[in-house]
């Protein structure tokens, strides 16, 4: 076997293993309705590289007057979020 078979299986390997210990988290309903969003509640998780998640999007009409909602996410510590 050669040194590019060897490389090759060896990242497979590192893949498998790593797609391995994914976790799929909850779904998140993105809605002001949704309990998770109420004020000075809000929702932290804390996920995983590989990790997955879905974020449902309520519709909206054209032709409704209600307003389009908009959610800050960042990608940071907590600690880093409070000192900025």
């Amino acid at each position: 076997m050669g040194r590019s078979a060897r490389s090759c299986g060896a990242v497979i390997l590192l893949a498998v293993v790593c797609s391995c210990r994914a976790a799929t988290l909850e779904s998140v309903h993105w809605s002001s309705s949704n309990a998770k969003f109420a004020p000075g509640q809000g929702q932290v998780l804390y996920p995983q590289i590989g990790d997955k998640m879905d974020i449902v999007c309520p519709k909206t009409d054209a032709s409704s007057s209600r307003t389009e909602e908009f959610y800050k996410v960042y990608l940071v510590s907590k600690s880093k979020m409070e000192s900025c």
